[in-house]
């Protein structure tokens, strides 16, 4: 056995042992015969009525369902109130119908295609996210079932994109947050159960199945142990069996999908396994797929003996059933009866379907995000800032530590330089910016989590939220002692004078797709996630993108997210060196009361000309800006306006047609230091032109500096680099390029 705790190993011995010599009582295997009836005979329904659509059916691994239902039903024996499941597209809408009881009349009527109301889309689909919709088998729902002896589980499967296995993580980080809020220790971890699907080729071949795993080992991101069941087809339809492989320190129990009451037994001790050892659980459910990659399909291209054999093998009900009549256990009118029970059942819903109407919301818009506006509503712009006593007390816990903690010596002198720029208010830099941002939100009730590599420090050491005693190596984190106490029970914690909501920072491993995964969390209440690049594919507004150029606009920006009356995730794009940079800081007024981000930040210099002399208006972002402007100082340049768009997406319109009436004889410029075929240019250049157009019905079109279109992002070398930003600067002063020799 591959696993070297030898209590493990005895426990699986002694469980297996025992799973061999039971025996089922007749109800119990005639309760199995019914869920396996319902899971085979709604593929059967589904291809009967619906033979030229695909459904990428469940079909050749049915045993799946009551496997799943009696895992669910022996979990929550065992204290578990909360099952999050994700999973790919095969066998979906079986256990949508079977396990989360989504009603099968939607299912029919998506089939049908009458499950949207056509007017409405009509008329809204551009601003409202509601009507985007899906294909029927990557669509989730969720379910509260309540058991006949009172005790309660709420089941929901997360939506799921065509990228395989994408969602393992999503769900993972869903159950976090949900054992997070329910006390964030080991109690909560025995009421929330991850519970993942994977094909066996996926499983073997996407990394981000083993980045989920191992994320799941580390602090803040562990959940008591995830259950993964491998619906194994054994070809991946595509990939023979001898070429996919898989390995991990834990169990891995192997299962015949044609033996149901083994199927049955394997999954409940799949639970038992999980709430008695809180580690990872893999059941191996061995079986095949029927049709091809869906049920439209040839598999004899690829696999033409299995297929041949497959064609020739009795369903897993008939055969179910056979055994049931041949062992005594029923008699075949008793069989048959609980069959034809399951055929009335889909029948009678079928017809019931054509006149059904959903009383039902949307799926995605649960009660927590009622309270919020939808794109087609109206919402007024807010203020950020802070109480300026409030900022000086949380600059002061950030720069205090406690008696004897014995600090890196180079921190104590940032220590000091923050604390000195808090006190005379002028000079904060980003990293300070950012935790009075998250220190206010705290004090407001609103938890905040930071996820990432190397995030308690910040990559380029700049924020350092996690300090380190440097004889003991303990632990102090400035932002969880801005109040006398920290509320962790709940997503926002009633703001008091004494209670703070909890700042968790957490160092992932060495992760780039499921970090990010992880952090998506579905509770409006929670700062989303964030990242630092971006490429554009901003379509409908439906992201923010914003390039903040000063600490008080990054401080506004993550105020924002939370004080809005809507939600819309954000990227930040961020580059390192306006970390330090010392004209790249900001006063504490600045994140005062009554101030708020600037969409658009106007050129401040007082040495301008007039404004209908200023020649020409350069629009551009936040880095590049500073090395315009000191350009631009340093030659003495007084009729070339610099105006910095720090939110590209939604892009402000109104602002860029207020600069440009303001330059009315100006030419028009966007600078960027981005390939042209990669930066913002090709993303705001329709929308300035609209911006002109239609709103100042000006005549004016912009025109691009920059780098020309590439194939590569940047150059490799540091030189000819030096040399293209020269280029850009002087062309976008009109100052002389020179030429290289």
């Amino acid at each position: 056995m591959h696993i070297s705790d030898r209590e493990k190993c005895n426990w699986i011995r002694t469980n297996l042992e025992s799973l061999v010599k039971k025996d089922e009582t007749k109800a119990k295997k005639l309760h199995i015969l019914e869920r396996l009836a319902f899971s085979v005979v709604f593929e059967r329904f589904l291809g009967n009525k619906y033979n030229t659509t695909k459904r990428f059916g469940l079909d050749g691994g049915e045993s799946l369902i009551p496997g799943l239902k009696y895992m669910i039903d022996r979990a929550t024996e065992l204290g578990m109130e909360h099952v999050v499941i994700g999973m790919p597209h095969r066998g979906r809408l079986n256990v949508l119908s079977n396990v989360i009881r989504k009603p099968i009349h939607q299912i029919f009527k998506e089939f049908q295609g009458t499950h949207v109301d056509i007017d409405k889309y009509s008329d809204e689909h551009l601003a409202d996210w509601s009507n985007s919709g899906d294909v029927k088998y990557h669509l989730g729902t969720s379910f509260d079932r309540t058991y006949p002896d009172g005790r309660q589980v709420h089941l929901s499967l997360v939506a799921n994109p065509s990228h395989l296995e994408a969602v393992n993580p999503v769900v993972v980080g869903k159950c976090r947050a949900k054992q997070f809020y329910l006390g964030n220790d080991d109690v909560a971890d025995q009421k929330v159960l991850p519970l993942l699907l994977h094909g066996d080729a996926a499983f073997s071949g996407q990394g981000v199945v083993y980045e989920t795993m191992h994320l799941a080992e580390l602090e803040n991101y562990d959940t008591g142990g995830t259950i993964h069941v491998v619906v194994n087809n054994q070809i991946g339809f595509t990939t023979d069996p001898k070429n996919s492989r898989y390995a991990m320190n834990v169990p891995i129990f192997h299962v015949n999908g044609d033996d149901p009451l083994a199927v049955v037994k394997v999954f409940e001790l799949a639970a038992e396994w999980r709430q008695k050892w809180r580690s990872d659980v893999i059941v191996n459910l061995t079986c095949y797929r029927k049709f091809g990659h869906n049920e439209i399909d040839n598999p004899f291209f690829t696999q033409p003996l299995m297929y041949k054999k497959i064609g020739s093998m009795p369903n897993v009900l008939e055969s179910f059933s056979d055994q049931l009549v041949a062992s005594n256990v029923a008699s075949k009118a008793e069989v048959d009866a609980v069959v034809q029970k399951v055929w009335d059942f889909y029948g009678e819903t079928f017809e019931e379907s054509k006149t059904w109407e959903d009383s039902k919301k949307s799926d995605w818009l649960a009660n927590k995000w009622e309270s919020f506006k939808s794109p087609t509503q109206q919402s007024r712009i807010r203020p950020t800032g802070m109480d300026i006593d409030k900022l000086n007390h949380i600059g002061a816990q950030l720069t205090s530590i406690p008696n004897g903690f014995q600090l890196n010596t180079q921190l104590k002198r940032i220590l000091a330089a923050k604390a000195h720029a808090l006190k005379t208010g002028e000079g904060l830099d980003w990293g300070t910016a950012e935790a009075l941002a998250w220190g206010g939100l705290l004090l407001e009730g609103n938890h905040v989590r930071i996820s990432g590599q190397d995030v308690e420090r910040g990559t380029f050491s700049h924020r350092h939220a996690v300090l380190h005693d440097q004889d003991t190596n303990q632990e102090h984190v400035p932002l969880n002692t801005l109040a006398k106490s920290v509320n962790p029970a709940t997503a926002v914690t009633i703001p008091g004078e004494h209670t703070q909501a909890p700042f968790v920072a957490s160092n992932s491993s060495l992760s780039e797709f499921a970090v990010l995964g992880f952090q998506t969390d579905d509770d409006p209440n929670v700062v989303p996630p964030m990242d630092e690049s971006n490429r554009m594919q901003i379509q409908q507004t439906n992201w923010q993108v914003v390039y903040c150029s000063t600490p008080a606009q990054y401080f506004h920006a993550l105020r924002r997210q939370i004080h809005r009356d809507f939600r819309k995730p954000l990227i930040s794009v961020q580059p390192k060196s306006l970390l330090r940079l010392k004209q790249a800081s900001s006063n504490l007024a600045d994140l005062g009361p009554g101030t708020k981000f600037h969409r658009l930040l106007p050129d401040p210099s007082s040495n301008l000309v007039a404004d209908d002399q200023v020649k020409r208006v350069v629009f551009c972002t936040g880095k590049l800006y500073y090395e315009l402007a000191a350009e631009r100082e340093e030659h003495g340049i007084n009729d070339i306006a610099l105006v910095r768009v720090e939110q590209i997406a939604p892009f402000p319109f109104d602002k860029v047609a207020e600069q440009a009436a303001k330059y009315k004889n100006a030419e028009i410029k966007w600078v960027q230091e981005e390939p042209e075929n990669m930066g913002f240019w090709t993303y705001v250049s329709p929308r300035i032109e609209t911006a002109l157009t239609k709103i100042s019905h000006d005549s004016r079109r912009p025109t691009y500096i920059g780098r020309p279109t590439s194939a590569a992002p940047a150059t490799g070398y540091g030189a000819v680099h030096v040399l293209e930003q020269n280029r850009i600067v002087k062309k976008a002063l009109g100052l002389p390029v020179k030429k290289s020799n």
